[in-house]
């Protein structure tokens, strides 16, 4: 279901940014599947930085104590940084708590509520990775910050959740918003 999900986020965000409407699509028809499947091989990388998924212990839980303690090794987050300088992708949609690799974190819990501008003063300047940020916010509903690069880094959720198509169109919607809001 994870990476199912991860091709009909990808194909929703797609033609979110091609600004043409989807109402009701149906992947059991095997031409939508497909078109589906071609998006994401053509649009979307996934980097698992978990290294004990629930799956490999015949669960649907991922301890996140666990995962906390993996991404503070500097050679993981380095891998991580590696990966992502390679893809050079324009949005990081991150399924895992992104202020563990913030340099504040609960930033994301912060834009819930408040300003980047607000945090800056209270806690100074803010990065992602080691990449400075420069914006941020809340974008139908979902947190997101823009780094220098011009990078959009969603706060998500695991694709393994049961997200109905709307929930979906919502995360492709804000994907597609907090880009175009810096253009």
């Amino acid at each position: 279901m994870t990476y199912r999900n991860l091709v009909k986020m990808t194909y929703f965000t797609y033609y979110s940014m091609l600004n043409i409407p989807l109402k009701e699509v149906d992947f059991k028809h095997d031409e939508v599947w497909d078109e589906a499947c071609d998006i994401f091989r053509k649009h979307a990388a996934v980097i698992c930085a978990n290294p004990f998924p629930g799956l490999a212990f015949k669960s649907t839980y991922t301890d996140l104590k666990l995962l906390k303690q993996w991404l503070a090794i500097s050679e993981i987050q380095e891998l991580l940084k590696e990966k992502i300088r390679q893809l050079n992708p324009k949005r990081i949609y991150a399924a895992f708590d992104l202020g563990l690799v913030s340099s504040y974190p609960h930033l994301f819990g912060w834009l819930k509520g408040r300003t980047l501008k607000e945090l800056v003063y209270c806690e100074g300047e803010q990065s992602v990775f080691d990449r400075d940020i420069v914006n941020g916010g809340i974008e139908q509903g979902r947190t997101y910050v823009v780094d220098n690069k011009g990078v959009v880094w969603i706060q998500g959720v695991h694709p393994s959740s049961r997200l109905s198509h709307k929930g979906m169109l919502t995360f492709a919607s804000a994907f597609y918003l907090a880009r175009r809001s810096l253009i």
